[in-house]
């Protein structure tokens, strides 16, 4: 006679042994809600590392990433010649050396350290948005299932984000958010993913999470009265510091077109799915935004192009105490 689990199930024991860890990662640009969806996500029973990053400016409720995946990726990078700030593309050679498959391998260790964690968790760092193959590839080789939720905010308000946090020039800060963006889609194909907004987060959290358990096939197993108003009060309304009208930005002439049409595929992805008919649009984006890159390369390496990261509150504060005392007459 088959033995009968305690809850009436004799397939349940079973079931249990062959669920594999689900790595859950959060991707997007910089200053696109990254950081608050993963702590949503935490709270809600997906587990984190022990060592994070500590919170600082632009993010002073946590950025929620931690430090051995920030600093692999930063490796990854530089590996391939690069840097987060960076909008030129990571050349094909870098994924055909041997360096790719050895990083792969060191990104399957993080992966594992993770899933020890829980088998459900969440890493994040807007980087991996660069490389999300790699961590697609290490998630496999740890025996871990990838899922992936690419969050998208408006690029008028990141790029004003940027300013004012790294004092980025605001047309390279929308060409940035361009390169994660491209980059985050094309190399996540294949993946199971979902794709949800900043502002959806903010305005209505229940609602994008149901759609990211819908699209994922994952259940969140503290969605409790109690957590839900611990996330209530960690969403506040003024964790959003900027917020602009999307359907004019898509119309605005004064964005380029690469942008414009990026963001409008990506609104409609967030609103009523994937839609893979909007492939073919993408890659070409991509692969113009390339040749483009290539031709402007040394222009857009100007560093006051991409300012300093942290530094613009406190030049901003000097700024504005200087004009006080000289309108004081001191």
């Amino acid at each position: 006679m088959q033995k009968t689990a305690k809850n009436g199930n004799p397939d349940a024991t079973k079931r249990r042994k062959a669920v594999k860890p689900q790595g859950l990662m959060v991707l997007g640009m910089h200053r696109s809600g990254t950081s608050a969806m993963s702590r949503v996500l935490n709270l809600l029973g997906c587990a984190l590392a022990d060592e994070l990053l500590d919170a600082g400016t632009g993010n002073e409720t946590g950025h929620w990433e931690a430090l051995d995946l920030v600093r692999l990726n930063d490796k990854l990078l530089a590996s391939a010649g690069t840097g987060w700030y960076d909008c030129n593309p990571i050349f094909d050679d870098w994924r055909s050396s041997a360096i790719y498959s050895d990083m792969i391998a060191r990104a399957a260790a993080v992966v594992s350290d993770h899933a020890s964690r829980g088998p459900l968790f969440v890493y994040k760092d807007p980087r991996s948005s660069r490389v999300a193959d790699v961590w697609i590839e290490a998630s496999k080789e740890a025996g871990v299932s990838p899922l992936a939720l690419v969050m998208i905010r408006n690029p008028a308000e990141v790029a004003v984000s940027l300013k004012g946090r790294d004092l980025m020039n605001g047309g390279y800060a929308e060409l940035l958010w361009l390169r994660y963006t491209l980059d985050a889609e094309y190399l996540t194909r294949g993946c199971t993913r979902t794709f949800g907004r900043y502002d959806q987060l903010i305005s209505n959290w229940q609602q994008l999470v149901g759609k990211i358990k819908k699209d994922l096939k994952i259940a969140l197993p503290r969605n409790s009265a109690k957590v839900q108003r611990e996330i209530d009060e960690f969403l506040q309304a003024d964790l959003r510091h900027h917020d602009f009208d999307p359907e004019l930005m898509i119309n605005d002439l004064r964005y380029t077109q690469w942008l414009r049409d990026t963001f409008g595929i990506m609104m409609r992805w967030t609103e009523t799915g994937e839609d893979a008919a909007d492939y073919p649009a993408l890659e070409q984006i991509r692969a113009e935004f390339d040749k483009a890159c290539a031709a402007l390369a040394r222009v857009l390496q100007d560093d006051e192009l991409v300012g300093e990261a942290g530094v613009g509150p406190g030049l901003t504060a000097e700024l504005e105490a200087a004009t006080s005392r000289s309108l004081l007459g001191h």
